[in-house]
């Protein structure tokens, strides 16, 4: 997680520095320039938070799962239908565990179906509105926050599961 969460820091970052550009630079061309850095970020960030994704869900003992971990992340990189899949995969991620900590008798674990629904939509708005640049600050910054979130009670959740198995 640690990896993934670095990256999203920049990709914040990036998104700060964007939207002062976009609004200083009447032309343009400061902002396809900042294009062309923001790539490799962008995508070490797709990389690392996918294989946190597809980790999470491998970690879901068999039998609970609704997909196997290969489906959750590959589907997500099929152009369009990859917002439609953010809601089965993410937000089914923390519906499954949910599931999974109520039938080995854990009480207390958060709403992860309910963080992971938000993730998702947040992540869809971002994905269409993210170009906006006081906007797609907002909600880059809302995105890591609930990111954040999630992901930290789907992981705490999961290790401490699995060193019951």
């Amino acid at each position: 997680m640690t990896t993934a969460l670095v990256f999203q820091c920049i990709m914040i970052g990036f998104a700060f520095i964007s939207a002062i550009v976009q609004l200083a630079d009447e032309y343009g061309e400061a902002t396809g320039i900042l294009a062309l850095l923001f790539i490799v970020p962008m995508i070490l960030n797709l990389v690392f938070t996918a294989i946190l994704h597809y980790k999470c869900w491998n970690a879901i003992p068999q039998g609970y799962a609704r997909m196997t971990p290969g489906k959750a992340v590959g589907y997500l990189f099929v152009p369009f239908y990859g917002l439609y899949w953010l809601f089965p995969s993410i937000g089914g991620l923390g519906s499954d565990c949910e599931m999974l900590a109520k039938s080995v008798g854990r009480k207390k674990i958060g709403n992860l179906k309910a963080l992971g629904l938000t993730l998702a939509i947040v992540m869809c708005v971002s994905w269409v509105l993210g170009g906006v640049p006081i906007l797609g600050l907002f909600l880059s910054i809302g995105q890591f926050v609930i990111w954040l979130l999630f992901y930290q009670g789907v992981i705490k959740l999961l290790n401490g599961i699995n060193n019951q198995f």
